[in-house]
């Protein structure tokens, strides 16, 4: 009787244990949690779907504009006539690569409906899979931004004049793909158990904390603290605050009705120049909630799941603000565009400074000594008027 009662107390001690067992650890609820969740509770799965439901859209986004760019070149081809439409500048390309690199990010978050069907994470290849997609794409959308804020920031600061050949750019997208996939073949080969289930999803497991950060969360903290530090001075400069003669910087005081106005400045003007500062802003705003949540959960603070699903849905959707961003203000680039031998490219003189835009490289060529904000300026309402009457387009792209 005595062994009996024993064994009666005993498994009433293990089931007990087995049910607290069950509860989620609260640091689990964030991407970087240090176990993996059952996805039992119906307010999980819903979080779950709303995430990728988020995924989707940001699919369906990019999936038709790359499908826009794609099919005048097939009907061109198809048609053989010797000319075709293609991705030629080099903000053509730093634009390719995020909208990858934001469809290859959404498709590791729609891996989540497998593990909503299966009640948990199943390890195994779909699991790496989802680990290795979240990886490249996280890094991939960081580097490309960063690469558009550079290359925007040179063209309209220094007025810098990219070679007309589009290599250069390739190259940068090429180092940014090279670079994001060393990071997943070294990560993985190095450290046993790499990738697992981490939290509702797979991920780099939690006993690789220093290579979370290094691989993946320096990237994109560093890519917001350089596009505000490279966007701050441009909107001075577009502003009138700044004025660059040469390699000498001046500020000087505006006036709020003279704030975004020059003699050579239109509204349209000033519209396109806001426009240019919705980048560094909408990358922030993404990543923002998904930082904090990640950061507090390192130290081991509660962070609730209804602010997890906001932040990874927000998160989920970079991919539909960066085509609506593209859509906006990058218009040139949506409409078709005949190749043109180097010969035959265009260029136009700024009637502010004497300076010359190269229409197909995007920069500007110039022996001016006069402020560059209106010359900035000229390249984007250039980019704008002349693309309306002729069927190559042109800006700062």
């Amino acid at each position: 009787m005595r062994l009996l009662a024993s064994w009666s107390r005993r498994s009433k001690l293990l089931a007990i244990i087995s049910i607290f067992a069950t509860i989620p650890d609260a640091a689990a609820l964030v991407d970087g949690g240090p176990m993996e969740v059952p996805i039992t509770e119906s307010g999980t799965k819903a979080g779950l779907v709303l995430i990728v439901l988020a995924a989707c859209v940001s699919v369906v986004a990019v999936l038709f504009l790359l499908c826009h760019r794609l099919v005048p070149i097939i009907r061109s081809l198809n048609k053989g006539d010797g000319e075709f439409y293609y991705w030629w500048s080099h903000m053509d390309y730093y634009f390719l690569s995020l909208m990858i690199a934001d469809l290859i990010q959404a498709s590791g978050a729609i891996i989540n409906s497998s593990w909503i069907s299966h009640h948990h994470i199943v390890p195994g290849r779909l699991c790496t899979a989802q680990a290795v997609l979240k990886q490249l794409g996280d890094d991939g959308v960081a580097f490309s931004t960063l690469a558009i804020s550079i290359h925007t920031f040179s063209v309209l600061f220094f007025k810098w004049s990219p070679p007309t050949s589009p290599r250069l750019a390739a190259c940068v997208v090429a180092a940014i793909w090279t670079f994001c996939i060393l990071v997943v073949v070294i990560g993985s080969s190095v450290n046993p158990g790499y990738y697992g289930p981490n939290g509702y999803w797979c991920w780099i497991t939690e006993k690789y904390h220093a290579q979370q950060i290094a691989s993946e969360y320096a990237w994109m903290w560093a890519t917001a603290f350089l596009n505000v530090l490279l966007y701050i001075p441009l909107f001075f400069i577009l502003r009138g605050n700044i004025l660059v003669t040469g390699y000498h910087i001046e500020w000087r005081r505006t006036r709020e009705k003279e704030a975004w106005e020059t003699p050579d400045r239109s509204r349209r003007d000033t519209a396109i120049a806001r426009q240019m500062l919705w980048y560094p802003l909408a990358y922030i705003v993404v990543i923002l909630p998904i930082a904090i949540a990640r950061y507090l959960s390192f130290y081991g603070h509660h962070v609730s799941f209804a602010w997890t699903v906001f932040a990874d849905v927000l998160f989920g959707l970079s991919g539909l603000f960066n085509v609506v961003l593209y859509t906006f203000t990058r218009p040139s680039l949506l409409r078709t565009r005949r190749r043109r031998s180097s010969a035959a490219r265009p260029r136009l003189s700024n009637y502010t400074d004497g300076s010359t835009t190269d229409l197909e490289s995007g920069g500007i060529t110039s022996d001016s000594t006069k402020p560059v904000a209106m010359g900035a300026v000229s390249i984007l309402r250039h980019s704008q008027d002349t693309s309306d009457h002729s069927p190559t387009d042109e800006g700062i792209h």
